[in-house]
């Protein structure tokens, strides 16, 4: 069973990046390929709103909507208590397109891919390793500028306490900050 999962995470991006759209700061990679036009700098919750007008709330989280068969959310911070809807004035975080796979072997080829794609579009760009301890997850990031950052994602499934099994995800997220250590 394929899941397909679009969050969206942003926070007020960059200065040098004030030219980029959501499509450009991700290298034109899908599904952000469709999300031409919004852009990727300081973006507000009323602003997305007047881009993307059949968006939903998703409680706690923000807002969502399907984008070409695929889960798209955008993640904010700042709620109206009185409502299901995030308050217009809060920054979008992060914009995340997270999809779940039938096995780690395609999952790993599927972020390989997209790993490889990235770094064709961003020849310039020395991209980063990380990852955690347990081997749970790979992350290679692609700097953007002011510390925005395009990352590639891998999470293998793992057994949970409950003796359940995780179904491997790959992601690819525009956030800010690094997950890479720094020097």
């Amino acid at each position: 069973m394929r899941a397909f999962v679009f969050v969206a995470t942003l926070t007020g991006l960059a200065a040098c990046n004030r030219g980029l759209d959501l499509t450009d700061a991700a290298a034109g990679q899908p599904p952000f390929a469709a999300l031409r036009g919004i852009p990727a700098s300081g973006l507000r919750v009323g602003q997305l709103r007047a881009y993307r007008r059949e968006m939903a709330p998703l409680a706690g989280v923000g807002l969502q909507e399907i984008i070409d068969g695929q889960l798209v959310t955008f993640v904010v911070p700042v709620f109206d208590s009185t409502s299901l809807w995030p308050r217009e004035e809060a920054l979008i975080l992060v914009v995340e397109a997270s999809r779940t796979w039938g096995s780690d072997s395609l999952a790993h080829v599927a972020w390989d891919s997209t790993a490889r794609a990235v770094q064709a579009a961003l020849p310039d760009t020395r991209p980063c390793a990380a990852g955690d301890p347990q081997g749970r997850w790979t992350v290679l990031e692609f700097p953007r500028g002011d510390s925005l950052v395009l990352s590639a994602e891998y999470e293998p499934s793992y057994l949970l306490l409950d003796s359940t099994r995780t179904l491997p995800t790959t992601r690819l997220a525009l956030r800010r900050g690094s997950r890479c250590a720094t020097p």
